[in-house]
């Protein structure tokens, strides 16, 4: 975010291609260009220098656009400036386009034949452009929308979810605790917190929306029945419409939008607010507000009295929302940091965002912020791992995760496998668990289970394109699962880590495709990051390999 800096690059990078342009267009050059050997290079400087200046003609309304978001301009009387994203767009489109005529024109350039410096140098062209045209292409969707999101065609009103990752669901955490906030010209005003529990939302044998075709075979009487556990199906459209049904039926009015972010998302954006301090004197921060709101907050709180305890630790999650969400209403945040948290809360599917209106939804899911179930393309294969908590425990804190992905062309009819080995480890000591407050235990005597054991239940989602060919927990085989979720083949696992122990879960994939397909893998973010590495695939080990 140097933007400063980036123009001024840019305005260096000018001067040359300018003089460039003027020395290519001289009338000895021209002469030249017809001579044998010499003219083809020459013709091909030529050309090459003249469409890199008309590439940074074209992009020029889009650097002078910058200036407008740089933090003196974004922030004006505690609100975030609408005015600058409306000056962005047109310089958006105006760029992408630019980009487009440039990359058309430089692939029409002849170098074959020509010096290594002109082959080589069409080539770093022709990638730089690459790298433009996707992100170009997102931002000419987002750009229009920001000014409709701020609030600036009249008032906007979303529920902010807050995922507790402490106990596992498949988009991240249990939604235990919801915000209404409204957006109106840039000015963010947070109207309530209402905490999932305390009779809030009605917990009905009935959803609250209509469930889709499979997943209750899996995950039976969970979906839609009560709002904390919206999140159980690894689609945020499903979670977001769960929340608006409960909106109408409990308020009688629905948001414009709904907005998810766990703990370690709230930890990023306050970056960009910093400190804030709690009413009993707790002051919490990027460094620790994650581990206070998941963990601490559920030890102070434990005086056996359950009921008593669930009201004091909500009024902890409700002042702590209430603090971060007053600095940003009153404009004290660093815009470049809230920036760059929402930016990394996307990356980390930490940070999702479902819109009523279609047009912002379809450029929500252009962008990856709606959150739905991945699903392979043209040149990659997407398989999700979704996490839950079977205790209903608070022990996910002390989750870690580690993923060992692998890819071989082992399937029939020449179909890539690809294997995954999830490590998953719970790192509470043995001699810990007793000294924890029930409300981390979880139920763990009904269940029949030492304290401290954390069951999971994960679901294993294979792309459209694919199946379950084989899975194993700590190696033991798993029937495989006929299960199926809107298209995508699902492989239920359900096993207990007791404290200090690690389990390993091991899925073979399927996937229709030649090689040369890449892999992305999806794991519930949890309270740490899933550490991702990849290893060889030895099709001996592949059931059914050819």
């Amino acid at each position: 975010m140097d933007l400063a800096g980036a123009r001024t690059l840019f305005s260096d990078a000018k001067e040359h291609t300018a003089a460039a342009v003027e020395a290519a267009n001289d009338p000895l050059w021209n002469i030249a260009e017809h001579l044998p050997l010499l003219g083809v290079n020459l013709v091909a400087a030529r050309e090459l220098t003249e469409a890199t200046d008309d590439l940074l003609i074209g992009l020029t309304p889009l650097v002078d656009a910058t200036q407008g978001l740089d933090p003196a301009s974004l922030l004006k009387d505690g609100a975030i400036s609408v005015t600058p994203f409306v000056d962005l767009a047109p310089a958006v489109h105006t760029a992408l386009v630019s980009v487009q005529d440039a990359t058309t024109r430089i692939e029409a350039i002849e170098t074959s034949g020509t010096l290594s410096q002109l082959s080589g140098g069409k080539a770093l062209l022709q990638s730089a452009l690459a790298k433009l045209v996707s992100p170009l292409e997102l931002a000419d969707q987002v750009v229009p929308i920001v000014p409709t999101i701020l609030g600036a065609n009249g008032s906007q009103h979303y529920v902010v979810m807050f995922q507790n990752n402490a106990e596992a669901r498949s988009l991240g955490g249990t939604a235990l605790f919801f915000a209404e906030v409204t957006l109106d010209s840039g000015r963010i005003t947070l109207d309530r917190v209402i905490p999932a529990g305390g009779g809030n939302f009605l917990n009905d044998e009935k959803s609250v929306i209509p469930a889709p075709a499979g997943f209750e075979e899996f995950a039976p009487l969970v979906f839609g029945r009560f709002i904390a556990n919206a999140t159980s199906r690894p689609s945020f459209a499903s979670a977001a419409e769960i929340v608006m049904g409960n909106w109408a039926r409990e308020y009688g009015w629905q948001p414009n939008g709904v907005i998810s972010v766990d703990a370690v998302m709230l930890s990023y954006l306050m970056r960009a607010t910093g400190d804030v301090p709690l009413p009993d004197g707790t002051v919490i921060g990027p460094g620790n507000v994650t581990a206070t709101l998941l963990n601490t907050v559920l030890q102070t709180y434990n005086s056996g009295n359950v009921e008593r305890d669930n009201l004091a630790q909500d009024a902890v999650y409700g002042a702590a929302l209430a603090a971060v969400f007053s600095k940003l209403s009153t404009g004290g945040f660093d815009p470049v940091q809230l920036l760059n948290a929402t930016l990394q809360g996307l990356n980390e599917r930490r940070l999702f965002y479902w819109s009523a209106d279609p047009t912002i939804a379809t450029a929500l899911t252009a962008v990856g912020a709606d959150g739905g179930i991945p699903d392979s393309d043209a040149t990659t294969d997407r398989v999700g791992l979704y996490l839950n908590d079977n205790v209903g425990s608070k022990l996910s804190f002390y989750l870690t995760s580690a993923l060992e992905t692998s890819t071989a062309q082992c399937g029939s009819d020449g179909n890539l496998v690809h294997r995954l080995k999830l490590s998953l480890m719970n790192t509470l000591p043995a001699d810990a668990a007793k000294g924890l407050s029930p409300s981390i235990l979880g139920q763990y005597k009904p269940e029949k289970l030492a304290p401290g054991v954390e069951r999971l239940m994960i679901y294993a989602y294979a792309p459209t394109n694919g199946r379950v060919l084989s899975a194993s927990v700590d190696g033991t085989p798993i029937t495989v699962d006929s299960y199926n979720d809107d298209g995508h083949p699902v492989q239920l696992l359900r096993f207990p880590i007791p404290p200090g122990a690690t389990s390993v879960v091991t899925i073979d994939v399927e996937t229709t495709g030649a090689e040369g397909r890449t892999l992305e893998t999806i794991v519930t973010p949890g309270v740490t990051p899933t550490v991702h590495a990849e290893g060889t695939l030895d099709c001996s080990t592949v059931v059914g390999a050819q």
